[in-house]
């Protein structure tokens, strides 16, 4: 795993290779360098938890001498390993990196576990050290991460964005695309704004990112009710890279006719044309049955976290407060 390398092409979508650049107008995030050792664990089976998770429950401490060896004990005998259990692995430097930048929403240089958000209450917010560990453990995306040479994780600040100002442009020489990312939803009001959002993404574009990101990419924005552009991510352009509300035959023949200022913008116009969630089909693994002896619904109810305290992600419909 340390041997492998990002590939080449990969390299500017790489959240630590762009964000240094483009910072003064994307939403705000850290880069932590992950040690070898943590790399290892995400790559393992099982869901033991980092010991740090348990920090701040009451009585509980931990020390060197505590993990694996028992301790004296207060008249429980000598306990056999299979009765302590199995060994939790312990990241402290890791932890005390994260803890001051939650609440975030963490990914790696590419990916997000947004096929893994059944185990934080339908959410990608995390306030807690577990919500990060349970997150990325869970998740294909960041198994495909750690694959392609992703070593780094990344901590973006929680914003609660309202999911109808994301915006996916597709980019060559000039922007000859731009589609609603959130294509699960008929907002009716976009439809009133597509002239007036259309300039804005545009110019954002024109003013922060044009001739500044080499070859041809995909640019995910954020646009605020006050018409204030950020850079949400950087992808590929090509099939990798998922498109909402176009074909990839039409994509390429807007590539191949492309005229400067004649962007073809798309969002969802009626109810009918609604799609469902890429995402829909990522759910509790089968082998979660037998996780807590007590099966998958019990194995749920631990995962599950209470709206109220926990804010979706992909908020609320109607209603979503602006950036700082």
């Amino acid at each position: 795993m340390d041997n492998v390398l990002i590939p080449d092409h990969l390299i500017p979508f790489s959240f630590s290779s762009w964000y240094p650049r483009f910072a003064h107008c994307a939403l705000k995030g850290v880069v932590i360098p992950l040690p070898p050792e943590f790399l290892a664990w995400l790559s393992e089976d099982g869901l033991l938890m980092p010991l740090e998770c348990d920090e701040g429950e009451d009585s509980v401490e931990w020390s060197d001498e505590e993990i694996g060896e028992g301790g004296d004990g207060d008249g429980d005998g000598d306990k056999t390993e299979q009765d302590e259990g199995p060994v939790r692995p312990s990241f402290p430097s890791l932890s005390s990196l994260i803890l001051p930048n939650l609440p975030c929403v963490p990914k790696m240089n590419f990916s997000a576990p947004v096929d893994a958000v059944w185990v934080n209450g339908n959410s990608l917010k995390c306030c807690t050290l577990e919500d990060v560990y349970k997150l990325l453990k869970s998740s294909d995306f960041i198994s495909w991460d750690i694959s392609q040479g992703a070593k780094d994780l990344v901590l973006k600040k929680y914003q609660n964005l309202h999911p109808s100002r994301s915006f996916r442009l597709w980019v060559s020489s000039t922007v000859h695309a731009i589609e609603q990312r959130d294509s699960t939803t008929y907002y009716p009001y976009l439809l009133n704004e597509l002239e007036s959002l259309k300039t804005t993404i545009l110019s954002f574009w024109e003013e922060h990112v044009k001739g500044k990101f080499d070859g041809d990419y995909v640019l995910d924005v954020y646009i605020t009710k006050s018409n204030k552009g950020y850079i949400v991510d950087f992808n590929p352009y090509s099939e990798s890279t998922d498109s909402y509300l176009f074909t990839r035959e039409e994509l390429e023949d807007l590539k191949a006719t492309e005229v400067v200022g004649d962007s073809d913008f798309r969002v969802v116009t009626q109810e009918k044309e609604v799609k469902p969630s890429k995402y829909s089909g990522y759910r509790g693994p089968i082998d979660a049955v037998d996780i807590t002896g007590t099966g998958f619904e019990s194995f749920k109810k631990q995962c599950y976290r209470p709206s109220e305290l926990y804010e979706v992600e992909e908020i609320d419909k109607e209603e979503g407060s602006e950036l700082d």
